[in-house]
């Protein structure tokens, strides 16, 4: 959760800050990611159920003003995390890749 968290912010920061306030931002909002990652159980998360190889798999959901973050674990012990910003994640399914290399 704390990973999709900190690549939803490296992402989202105002590019209109000076510098040196944009640093301070980015601390303050990697703080928050980690607080919330430690509390996936409390009310600043939702669950939401996706399919993971087409298994429903239930993940903690939070959506902010700078987007949306997720995580959660498969039934093989995989953990996923995901953010996004300007679609929905209700959309979202997951597959596994058994060999990358078809895809490089």
């Amino acid at each position: 959760a704390w990973l999709a968290g900190v690549g939803l912010l490296s992402f989202t920061w105002p590019g209109q800050m000076d510098h040196s306030l944009r640093d301070d931002w980015l601390e303050q909002q990697t703080e928050t990611a980690w607080v919330l990652a430690d509390d996936l159980d409390g009310e600043a998360w939702t669950t939401l159920s996706l399919p993971v190889d087409g298994v429903p798999t239930p993940f903690h959901y939070r959506e902010s003003e700078f987007g949306w973050v997720l995580a959660g674990s498969t039934d093989q012990g995989v953990h996923l995390g995901a953010y996004g910003r300007g679609m929905s994640a209700y959309g979202l399914a997951f597959a596994v890749v058994k060999d990358i290399a078809a895809y490089a």
